[in-house]
């Protein structure tokens, strides 16, 4: 081969491999692209989701997004989700209006599906988001109008509640255990076209601020804008700090049931929660932390509290209402199915412990009763109205207080009912129909001390599904000192008891549509009252011992049975229908009451 040849050959083979090098780095640049353009892809389609499921109410935007190969992780700064004003004000039934904020996201050890394979699954390591600010302006529960086809969007509007386990065993089996496999449900979404799975490792969430408002419970707060009467924007319920960690998530594949989804575990925690709960009461927990693998929940540090004092109360409403406070040191409950919760949005929960509740309620008779008062929401009507299956097999609770209270008109503190030293269980607190029957009705059960002093057991059983308040209560009161009731008497009536011993008391009674009758029977020795009445000087006084002698000598019975235990036993008549805006125990102190007055008047 002469020496022009091989130069020629040589030119050839320098061309050819400089042009292999060429391909060769134009074809890695272009698969070092390919993620980042598969990435934008993937958010342009999210994006059209968002608006087509909304109605193009809701808009979502992202900020730049970029891949390194070295560690097969992406960036991405931002996200955003945004509501246009306009167009949902423009709809029969607005959505809740969002703003949401995501900085900080990367996606770590992604292994990209090979195209033309069987098992094309998206691998991710680990997902992170440094902080998710979240604020939303729920509208009015209007009724949706017919036609308002995009009224109902997403995924918890659209939801059917799925019937519950009909047996405990079929319950147990189905609730998540510690050292179960995980918890598996299906969803309606479908996954990008190339890709038939998604696995990733680990969901980190470990800042999400949370803020929304809306109308308060009363309708005083806000309209359908999430605006109140000045125009000003209400966010009266915060949760400034959500945590949320997922081991190992399974997406993938789709079938006819829909998008399966499985993960190993959720962990929640929620740190200082504070809402309204009407226009006049707050509501703030301490705590929240959430154990899918374990079945667990707890909520630290529970209050519902007023947000003013009686008099501003009394500027503010016009009408009579009942004030009420509570606490709980903690919410317990054990035997969570979070595979229900996910699959149909059901709540299974084995049991539920209260820790050292406390609820106060206070009637004040100043104001004058609403002419046209809001109905009270019985326990029959909550559970038939709740959108999802309840059930709680038991409930706990130890060491709690209800002080009840009523301030009558023109008296300087109100007289008070104390039950102490709370004990009780609650059982088949459920809205399944094949939990919940009038045969198989919720049973709770109690003891107390009655003013701190007399032992006080008693039970209620309420058929939950019921259309009407149908239930029936008992109970029996232990031996009492009767001017341990001057705190009540002495402070919103004319009269006290001077001395008095109370032996015992029973009393037992069904309620049918609302309507209360049964029996009271009270037993009592050596009972004196006398008049509370101050002023009028001397003429004032002497009326006032006049009216103790003749209470004492001719209206009051002083001993029930008569004739020092051995004459007429005198048995109270409980008969009495519930007002509309009645609460449930305020009902049963007023039913009881005058039976007792029948008693010692008769």
């Amino acid at each position: 081969m002469g020496p022009r040849r091989r130069t020629r050959l040589a030119i050839t083979g320098l061309a050819l491999g400089i042009g292999a090098i060429a391909i060769v780095v134009i074809g890695l640049r272009w698969l070092s692209r390919m993620p980042e353009k598969l990435a934008r892809e993937a958010s342009e389609e999210a994006a059209e989701r968002v608006l087509a499921a909304s109605d193009s109410t809701y808009r979502l935007t992202f900020g730049p997004i970029a891949y390194q190969p070295a560690t097969r992780s992406f960036t991405l700064d931002w996200a955003r989700l945004e509501t246009d004003s306009l167009r949902n004000a423009r709809r029969s039934r607005p959505l809740p209006v969002v703003t949401a904020v995501l900085l900080g996201g990367r996606i770590e050890l992604v292994h990209m599906p090979i195209l033309g394979r069987s098992h094309r699954t998206l691998g991710i390591g680990a997902i992170r988001f440094d902080s998710i600010d979240v604020h939303a302006l729920l509208p009015s529960n209007k009724p949706q109008e017919k036609g308002d086809s995009a009224g109902g969007a997403g995924p918890a509007a659209r939801a059917r509640v799925a019937p519950a386990a009909s047996s405990s065993a079929e319950r147990s089996r189905s609730a998540t255990q510690p050292g179960s496999a995980g918890l598996e449900w299906r969803w309606g979404i479908g996954l990008p076209a190339p890709v038939a799975r998604i696995q990733v490792g680990q969901i980190d969430l470990p800042r999400i601020a949370i803020a929304f408002g809306g109308p308060g419970r009363d309708g005083t707060r806000g309209d359908s804008t999430g605006r109140d009467s000045t125009g000003a924007i209400e966010l009266g319920r915060r949760l400034p700090h959500l945590a949320i960690r997922v081991d190992r998530l399974v997406v993938g594949p789709r079938d006819s049931r829909g998008t399966r989804m499985r993960v190993d575990n959720i962990r929640l925690r929620a740190d200082r929660y504070s809402g309204v709960w009407d226009s006049l009461t707050t509501v703030a927990i301490a705590r929240v932390e959430a154990n899918a693998a374990d079945s667990m929940l707890r909520m630290d540090s529970v209050e519902v509290r007023p947000t003013v004092d009686l008099a501003q109360q009394r500027r503010r409403v016009k009408w009579r209402r009942t004030r009420i406070g509570a606490s709980i040191a903690a919410i317990t409950a054990r035997g969570i199915d979070y595979g229900a919760l996910l699959r149909a949005g059901n709540i299974v929960i084995r049991r539920m412990d209260l820790t050292t509740p406390r609820l106060d309620m206070l009637v004040d008779r100043l104001p004058e009763p609403d002419p046209r008062p809001e109905r009270a929401r019985m326990p029959n009507e909550i559970m038939r109205a709740l959108p999802m299956r309840l059930t709680i097999d038991t409930i706990g609770t130890g060491d709690g207080t209800i002080v009840y209270g009523e301030l009558e008109l023109g008296r300087p503190r109100p007289g008070l009912v104390t039950f102490e030293r709370v004990r009780g269980t609650v059982t088949n607190l459920s809205n399944d129909p094949a939990r919940m029957s009038d045969t198989h009705p919720m049973v709770g059960t109690a003891s107390a001390h009655l003013m701190g002093a007399g032992r006080l057991s008693a039970t209620i059983e309420i058929p939950l599904l019921a259309d009407k308040l149908d239930l029936r209560y008992r109970g029996t009161l232990g031996p009492i000192p009767l001017i341990d009731f001057n705190r009540f008497m002495a402070l919103n009536m004319a009269i006290k008891v001077r001395q008095g011993d109370g032996i015992g008391c029973s009393f037992d009674a069904r309620v049918v549509d609302g309507h209360a009758t049964g029996r009271l029977t009270p037993l009592y020795r050596d009972l004196k009252i006398g008049m509370t009445d101050k002023g009028g000087g001397v003429f004032g006084t002497i009326g006032r011992h006049v009216g103790s002698f003749v209470a004492n000598n001719f209206k009051l019975r002083t001993d029930n049975p008569a004739d020092d235990g051995k004459g007429e036993l005198i048995v109270g008549r409980i008969d009495r229908r519930r007002a509309p805006d009645e609460e449930l125990f305020p009902f049963f102190w007023s039913t009881l009451r005058p039976a007792i007055k029948q008693v010692m008047m008769k």
